[in-house]
């Protein structure tokens, strides 16, 4: 069963290696959306450490800055209610 899943994992890079190669990558696009991913890591840095908001820590983690980096405001909005909520 394991090696199923392996060979669709090889499989799939394969097939979109072979899609970024054969399309071309806007630069300026990729640019973008690390300065965002840098500058939502630095603003929830900023409110865990000042603590802005009291107790409430967001983790600064991958599915927490693509969540916000994705969704803007109300990605951030949406952490904390299920922070608050979870809590």
């Amino acid at each position: 069963m394991n090696h199923n899943w392996l060979i669709l994992l090889v499989v799939s890079i394969i097939l979109l290696a072979i899609v970024l190669i054969r399309t071309r990558i806007d630069y300026r696009w990729f640019s973008f959306a690390l300065l965002q991913l840098v500058m939502v890591a630095v603003g929830l840095f900023l409110i865990n450490g000042l603590g802005w908001f009291g107790e409430l820590h967001i983790p600064i983690n991958i599915m927490t800055l693509f969540t916000i980096v994705i969704l803007g405001f109300p990605g951030f909005v949406l952490l904390i209610v299920i922070r608050l909520t979870l809590i």
